[in-house]
Formats: structure tokens, C-alpha cells, sequence
């Protein structure tokens, strides 16, 4: 993997010269801010990646250029698995964590639902799944005080994949994925119709719903506590999940077991109705589905009447 330095120029393919002048944060070691070496520069985004992760992104790329829900390439470092990206002031995540609610307003996440759908509506009909979508990968422009935002795209395309190769493949966070992908069970492009869900619940609400409280990231049960949370929300299991669950229908019984204890569903469902006004949570509950089989294309949702008006 090319390792970006500070300072040093680079060609891209275009013959337009870029030079990389600070890293983006420290768990980005090879996302860096640039600029072009032209009389007006203009302020980009050089990003390194394995030869696997770099091919991987580059050709999704290549399929949504032009797309107005995805940040855009630019040109690419010659000879280099450097890509040179659009520049975005920042991610909704941060936004948000700067209101005192940790939450975006109903007016401003509407628009934003509307882009990240088409987006990845664009990407099924192509039969490629996201797979990381949440608040951290939706970039925006923003002033300095991140008071208001605008031109929300969808970012980190290096591990989107075609749905005929899903086996096996790295997936997002935990609190992002449904629960057959937490089961370890195939999964298809619903899974994206998921994240979106709660990456909508998170900008409603300022909350990471299925987050187990108290529970690092690197314990062994930790999916297992991101299930059992997503049925207190959402479940349980319905009866046909056994038709898909296979070697872990075992499981499914235990946590359906697990939930049934009286009063357990009832706190979920209080937060839900605290958190949420009865518009959203109707829309949330139409695709927030257990049984990935239940949740509604991307095409289906954006006809939905939470969307009159946007």
C-alpha cells in the first residue's frame, strides 16, 4: 500500500499535481486533506488502500460517477493505490454530536433519508450492497459551527460488494448490521435497508439504539447483546425466520426465549415512543424487519408518505 507523506507531490493519471498536506484524523492513517498545485488550488482528499480494498473501491466508483448521493473520484495517483476524492467539511456524525440533542432536526434528516436511498437504490439495481452505511460515512458541507449542513453524499465505497460474492465478506460495525448478518446466516441487500434504519434512528434521535450499554466492542457476546436488542425494539423472531435460520435455530429460540420475560419488550417499546414521533416510527417499523424477507426495497421506501413533500 502507498503511505501518503506530508508535503510530498504527487502526479495523478489527469497530470494534475496534488500534494498531501495534513491526515484526517489518527484512525485514518492514509485519508489525508491535499490540494491541487494549481494558481487556485482546490482542497481534495487523498486516500491510500490496500491493492484489494483500492480495486474494490475504485471500480464501485467508477459505477456512481456522476451519482448526486455519492462523493465522487476525482483522478488517481499514477502508479500509486492512491485515490483522489471530492472534499466534504465533514460527517453527519460529528454534526450532530455538536447539537445539545446529539440529534439533527425532522426538516434536515428528511432530505438526507431521500439522497442515501437513491443512492442505494442506485447501487441494487446494480445488485452491489453498500454494507457500511451509517451517520460516520454520510459527508456533508457545513460551516464552522456546523450550525446547518448541505449536499449530503455517501462515502467509504471500499467495502461495497456484488451480491453474488457476499459469503464471507467484512461487514460494518456491529451496531449497524441485522441480525442474519449477526447470526452469521447469508444476507443480501437488505441488510442495507437495515443500516439505513438505524442510521435514521440515530439522526432522529441522537441514539445508537442497538449499542449494548457498558459492553466493549471486543467481547465475545457482544453480537449476541446487539441482537437481543434489536429483538427488544423490533422482535421477536416471527415463526418463518426458522425457514431461514438453519445451523442457528437454535439460537433464534433462546433469544426469543430470552425477550419473553414479562416487562422486557415494554421498556424498548417506551423508549420508542419517547424518542420518536408516531410519523417516524410508523416509517421505522414498515422496514425495521426482523425477517429480512419483510423489509421493502429502496425503491419501495422512497414512495413511502414520509416523503410527501421532500
Amino acid at each position: 500500500m502507498s503511505v501518503l507523506q506530508a508535503g510530498r507531490i504527487r502526479r495523478g493519471k489527469s497530470g494534475i499535481c496534488y500534494t498531501a498536506l495534513e491526515q484526517i484524523n489518527n484512525k485514518s492513517l492514509n485519508v489525508w486533506r491535499g490540494k491541487t498545485n494549481h494558481p487556485n488550488p482546490r482542497t481534495v482528499i487523498l486516500k491510500g488502500a490496500r491493492p484489494d480494498l483500492f480495486r474494490n473501491e475504485l471500480k464501485t466508483l467508477a459505477i456512481v460517477q456522476d451519482h448526486a448521493s455519492f462523493r465522487q473520484l476525482l483522478d488517481v495517483i499514477d502508479g500509486e493505490e492512491i485515490m483522489v476524492l471530492e472534499h466534504l467539511a465533514g460527517n453527519l456524525h460529528d454534526v450532530a454530536t455538536k447539537r445539545p440533542s446529539l440529534a439533527l432536526e425532522r426538516s434536515e434528516v428528511k432530505p438526507v433519508a431521500k439522497v442515501l436511498l437513491q443512492g442505494v437504490d442506485f447501487l441494487h439495481s446494480r445488485n452491489i450492497v453498500h454494507t457500511d452505511i451509517k451517520p460516520n460515512n454520510i459527508l456533508v458541507e457545513h460551516d464552522q459551527s456546523m450550525a446547518s449542513f448541505s449536499n449530503p453524499k455517501l462515502s467509504d465505497l471500499g467495502d461495497s460488494v456484488s451480491l453474488q460474492t457476499t459469503a464471507n465478506h467484512r461487514f460494518g460495525a456491529p451496531i449497524f448490521r441485522p441480525p442474519e448478518a449477526l447470526l452469521g446466516l447469508p444476507w443480501s441487500q437488505s441488510v442495507d435497508i437495515w443500516s439505513f434504519g438505524v442510521t435514521l434512528i440515530a439522526l432522529l434521535t441522537g441514539i445508537y439504539y442497538f449499542a449494548p450499554p457498558r459492553v466493549p466492542l471486543d467481547d465475545e457476546d457482544f453480537g449476541t447483546k446487539v441482537v437481543v436488542r434489536q429483538l427488544g425494539f423490533f422482535g421477536p423472531f416471527p415463526e418463518k425466520y426458522s425457514e431461514i435460520a438453519g445451523p442457528v435455530l437454535q439460537d433464534v429460540h433462546a433469544l426469543n426465549e430470552a425477550i419473553s420475560t414479562p416487562g422486557f419488550r415494554q421498556k424498548y417499546q417506551r423508549l420508542l415512543e419517547t424518542t420518536l414521533n408516531v410519523e417516524d416510527l410508523e416509517f421505522l417499523q414498515c422496514f425495521m424487519q426482523i425477517d429480512p424477507r419483510d423489509r421493502p426495497s429502496a425503491a419501495q421506501l422512497l414512495l413511502h408518505p414520509w416523503f410527501n413533500g421532500v
